[in-house]
């Protein structure tokens, strides 16, 4: 019990020295916005990144109160399903822009001016929202050569090792990713790249929060792998005593 909780708080004290750079960029980013009558833009960026917060508070309070790793996982886990969800539905409406284009274009020969940007950034959304989901299901792309022929224990240990090894390496991403969305708030910064030349704030705050799901997906992996050892080890000491 006071082992997990002890790396609950581990975790979670990790986790928020990442996001409070980025949250501690918004009083700026506020007054700027105020000041150009768009304080709805800030306040919409800030919810976004309290989402993936509230969801790791919850659950280290999960875990706290239960007294177990893989509830607090669970909670993770439960957000992953969610943004997986939000990413398969994006997919739809991708493809019903796309067939929408298609026929604007050859069928009554009036192509639109918004299909192309609208669609690549509608791809990237879904990429980021279903990289957490991907990590979950234990999908992405993996050099898998000796970590087959390992224990179920060496591969966990191997997996528990990767994650932390992964974690400084995204929280830099998450800080250049908050720098990126705070620059081109700021400065208005439009894509340039078609006649509809929308604004790119929105798309690369998609990059903000999608970094944010996918570190807390690795806080889940690393939860449930050290939990997977300390059954494997109540069960080794359980044998062991009788």
């Amino acid at each position: 019990m006071d082992a997990t909780v002890q790396f609950l708080f581990f975790c979670g004290e990790t986790l928020w020295l990442g996001v409070t750079g980025y949250v501690a960029l918004f009083p700026m980013i506020l007054g700027v916005a105020r000041e150009g009558g768009v304080a709805w833009g800030a306040v919409i960026a800030l919810v976004f990144l309290m989402v993936p917060v509230a969801f790791l508070l919850a659950a280290v309070l999960t875990g706290l109160s239960r007294g177990t790793v893989s509830d607090a996982a669970r909670v993770l886990d439960r957000l992953a399903r969610l943004t997986s969800g939000v990413a398969a539905g994006l997919l739809l409406v991708l493809s019903a822009i796309m067939l929408f284009e298609v026929m604007s274009r050859y069928l009554l020969g009036r192509p639109t001016i918004w299909s192309f940007e609208l669609s690549y950034m509608l791809m990237g959304t879904i990429f980021f929202l279903g990289a957490n989901y991907c990590l979950q299901r234990d999908q992405h792309v993996r050099v898998d050569f000796f970590y087959d022929w390992g224990s179920a224990r060496k591969r966990t240990v191997t997996n528990i090792l990767g994650y932390t090894a992964s974690l400084p390496m995204l929280l830099w991403m998450l800080a250049g990713f908050s720098e990126y969305f705070e620059r081109s708030f700021v400065q208005g910064i439009r894509t340039g790249n078609s006649v509809w030349n929308p604004s790119v704030w929105p798309f690369r705050l998609v990059f903000v929060l999608g970094t944010a799901l996918l570190i807390l997906q690795v806080f889940s992996e690393l939860l449930k792998g050290c939990g997977a050892l300390t059954e494997e080890r109540r069960a080794k000491a359980g044998k062991t005593d009788d």
